[in-house]
């Protein structure tokens, strides 16, 4: 049986391996009798060489470890990573019996990653022996035939019919355990909470897995499974109640219950409003559960098939503080330091209303923007998004002020909050110049388009995908046209492939790719803030802001109509709050409409870098440099620098 503290695999190897209780060549009782009889002799044998060499530093028995028989590599580093004697090598023993006690703990743990890995009748001994200079245990390790899974079986106490019949397969599916297989012990404790997990997702909130009991066939080297189960009442949400508001609406907070009443209760329903809820940015805190814990077993009808039962759910919320402030500070090596302030308030007439002012100054950029939102406006979960903005920039491509606004509509589409569907419309007027040349416009723009997130945090995101599309047809005075259409789509997407003993992610393959293109006959016409541009960060890094594209010959960046960026990252968290990331990118900037594969593909640029991270209790502070893999000439001087460096908040993308 499993034990259900966190030595919960060692215990069940103890039920496990009963009957191969003597692995080791020697039982207890001739260890300790061989130690007392060798302690002596091999005492002496070390003091008196000590004593030859005159070395008075000696305060403990210094020794080695060995390993023999036919144990893999992998399996040799596994017991190196657990061992006493390897851990504590720096403090010596002061006696035989020490030394020999430790290497008794390693001899028993061994036996434990021997079972754990499916080497049910494994066999581990130890000797210690006298070198002129230092003691030596030496391990024998005999791994025997692995052993596998012959059975798996799930019985359940109050709901007989739960896996029978054609539901085997499925529950293969749900313990990721089959027959056949090598048997691995964590992954058969990993198996029983996937069945609570998928059982609590049908609608079984009470649902109690056993400690699961594993029978071993020394004869057939199989392990057969058994897996108790009472899942308790199958159960449908009847209603809720919100306990703990004080200034937020109530009706706010159940607009945001991602349940029907009358409808299945599942765990998966359960964590999307808690998701929901932490986006509006007014809930520290939600607790949802079932008002009172019933144990009554499930209910059946004469066919035993379960008959779901009424359950009104508690939401006990805790309400965040409305009014934020924050100062922000990156660096980069084309665009040197840039601030950011900001401040917020989520519930400025005890609406929900939001309020908002940004301000950033950089060397390149100077802005403020003040919005204001308005949460289940007209309709539940319908969002009002303003804003207003003036902007001076002084890029390489232009310089110039703006100043626009803009009110859009945003709602969920077809129930589902991940999915948005937005419509708007934005003005802006702007006096840019390029080369001493003014370039005035004025612009009347709809946009409308799709947002799709699925992601597990905004600054630091290692699981999901978010996506978007967004097409925005523009009217107003340009030069050389009468209007022009923007097409932006992009997407990225997170994989955790390992997770730290507290659940952080530590291995997680992150990649994303960008596509704009532009309607208009030519760039000349295009507006120089409406061009697409590349590079820096959150773009291609290994290229400064904007230089990954057509160049004029002094090289300053033209702007294209099309442009495409791609690229992967592998970040990896160490030991504490530090974690180093690699990645590589690429991206090009077309002067056509559509990137053409004959034209423009030698302009496809790439480059690589590496980074720091350091996980903070909000955001990772991040430290990258990267290094392109084409350095550019023109007019016979170098365009692109060796390296760029960036500091910054949160990750790249």
């Amino acid at each position: 049986m499993f034990k259900k503290e966190n030595n919960a695999l060692y215990y069940f190897l103890y039920v496990l391996v009963f009957s191969i209780n003597k692995c080791g060549a020697d039982s207890t009782e001739q260890l300790d009798a061989q130690k007392h009889e060798n302690a002596t002799r091999l005492e002496t044998k070390i003091i008196t060489n000590a004593a030859k060499n005159e070395d008075a530093s000696i305060s403990g028995i210094p020794y080695s470890v060995k390993f023999k028989g036919d144990a893999s590599e992998d399996l040799i580093e596994e017991f190196k990573n657990i061992s006493m004697l390897v851990r504590l090598s720096e403090r010596l023993p002061t006696s035989l019996t020490g030394l020999g006690k430790r290497s008794d703990e390693d001899k028993k743990k061994f036996r434990r990653i021997l079972a754990s890995n499916g080497y049910l009748g494994g066999k581990v001994s130890f000797r210690i022996s006298a070198k002129p200079e230092e003691a030596v245990v030496k391990f024998s390790i005999i791994t025997g035939e692995r052993y596998t899974i012959s059975t798996i079986d799930v019985d359940s106490i109050d709901n007989p019919s739960l896996f029978k019949g054609g539901k085997k397969n499925l529950l293969n599916d749900i313990l990721n355990l089959h027959t056949s297989e090598y048997v691995d012990l964590k992954k058969i404790l990993d198996s029983a909470k996937a069945l609570k997990r998928y059982l609590q997702e049908q609608g079984y909130p009470f649902a109690n897995v056993e400690e699961p009991v594993g029978l071993i066939d020394h004869k057939n080297n199989s392990l057969m499974l058994n897996f108790k189960v009472k899942t308790g009442l199958l159960v449908f949400i009847k209603n809720a109640q919100v306990q703990g508001l004080k200034n937020v609406e109530e009706q706010f907070i159940k607009n945001r219950f991602q349940w029907k009443p009358g409808e299945q209760y599942s765990i998966k329903t359960i964590e999307a409003t808690n998701s929901a809820l932490a986006n509006t940015q007014l809930v520290s805190t939600s607790d949802i559960e079932p008002s009172v814990f019933d144990n009554t077993p499930c209910k059946l009808d004469d066919n035993e098939t379960p008959i779901a039962q009424p359950i009104t759910l508690n939401a006990k919320i805790t309400e965040a503080a409305p009014r934020f402030i924050g100062v922000g500070l990156k660096y980069a090596t084309g665009d040197g330091i840039g601030g950011h302030f900001f401040w917020h308030h989520n519930n400025l007439f005890g609406g929900q209303e939001h309020l908002g002012t940004s301000v950033k100054v950089s060397r390149r950029l100077k802005r403020v923007k003040v919005t204001f939102d308005l949460q289940d406006c007209g309709a539940p979960l319908q969002e009002l998004n303003t804003q207003v903005f003036i902007r001076r920039e002084i890029q390489r491509a232009y310089r110039g002020d703006t100043v626009g606004t803009s009110a859009i509509i945003k709602r969920p589409v077809l129930d589902m909050i991940q999915l948005k569907g937005y419509l708007g419309v934005s003005a802006e007027k702007a006096t840019l110049k390029q080369d001493s040349v003014q370039h005035p416009h004025s612009l009347l723009g709809i946009p409308f388009g799709f947002t799709f997130n699925t992601t597990n945090s905004k600054l630091d995101p290692a699981s999901g995908l978010k996506a978007s599309i967004n097409l925005t047809p523009y009217a107003g005075k340009l030069e050389g046209a009468k209007g022009l259409g923007l097409f932006f789509a992009e997407a990225a997407t997170y994989f955790p492939l390992s997770r730290t003993e507290t659940g952080e992610p530590r291995f997680v393959l992150a990649g994303f790719i960008k596509y704009g293109s532009m309607f208009l006959k030519k760039t000349a016409f295009a507006p120089l803030n409406k061009r697409f541009y590349a590079g820096g960060s959150g773009s291609v890094r290994a290229y400064s802001y904007q230089m990954l594209g057509p160049l004029d010959n002094n090289r300053n960046p033209l702007g294209g109509r099309s442009k495409i960026e791609l690229g992967g990252e592998v970040r990896f968290r160490t030991i504490g709050d530090w974690g180093f990331v690699g990645f590589f990118e690429g991206g090009l900037v077309s002067r056509e409409r559509v990137p053409s594969v004959k034209k423009d593909r030698k302009h496809f640029y790439s480059g690589y870098g590496i980074g720091l991270r350091y996980f903070t209790s909000f955001a990772p502070i991040r430290v990258d440099i990267a290094i392109p893999q084409k350095r550019r000439r023109l007019n016979g001087r170098t365009v692109d620098a060796p390296f760029q460096f960036y500091i910054s908040v949160g990750q790249a993308f």
